[in-house]
């Protein structure tokens, strides 16, 4: 018995394998994308950013704002609500986007696009960060220069403070 493989790769077309099954020597790389959606959440003209694990194989001990990958079938705001819950505990309200970027990571094979939104909350005692994270803290943007982040999570940052956000329209 053969199990068939299909895959399909921007640069390659399709491509048709097939492995005995069982065989688990055989490995194949896939170059894929993922959507990120990032929330700001501001409170007395501070930001939440969160350190991430020393464990993480990508950007290990960076600060990075709270987060969620986009899963199949969801919207980015149910994404937003849910990443930013596993993150932080936190209930959000998600505001409108203000910025959108990308990045090629994992040997080029991921391509993330990123869209960060402004975001609320009411109740931010209830913030206890995920094992995902060593720690929480709230910056301002005088601040950011002494902690660990991208230059573009830092832009964002940046930008998000200095912009206020428009109510999205129901």
């Amino acid at each position: 018995n053969e199990l068939q493989l299909i895959r399909m790769s921007s640069r390659e077309g399709w491509r048709r394998g097939s492995i005995p099954r069982g065989s688990v020597s055989w490995k194949m790389v896939e170059k894929y994308q993922k959507i990120v959606v990032t929330g700001l959440l501001k409170r007395e003209g501070k930001v939440l950013i969160l350190k991430r694990s020393s464990k993480e194989d990508f950007l290990p001990n960076y600060w990075e704002l709270p987060s969620g990958k986009v899963e199949f079938g969801e919207t980015v705001e149910q994404a937003l609500k849910r990443g930013f819950k596993e993150e932080t505990n936190l209930d959000i309200e998600v505001k409108s986007p203000y910025k959108i970027f990308s990045y090629l990571s994992d040997n080029k094979n991921r391509h993330t696009i990123e869209i960060i939104f402004h975001v609320s909350c009411k109740d931010i005692k209830k913030l206890i960060i995920s094992e995902d994270h060593q720690e929480y803290i709230w910056i301002s943007k005088d601040d950011i220069k002494k902690y660990k982040i991208s230059k573009e999570i830092s832009q964002s940052i940046l930008e998000g403070i200095n912009n206020k956000w428009k109510t999205k329209k129901k």
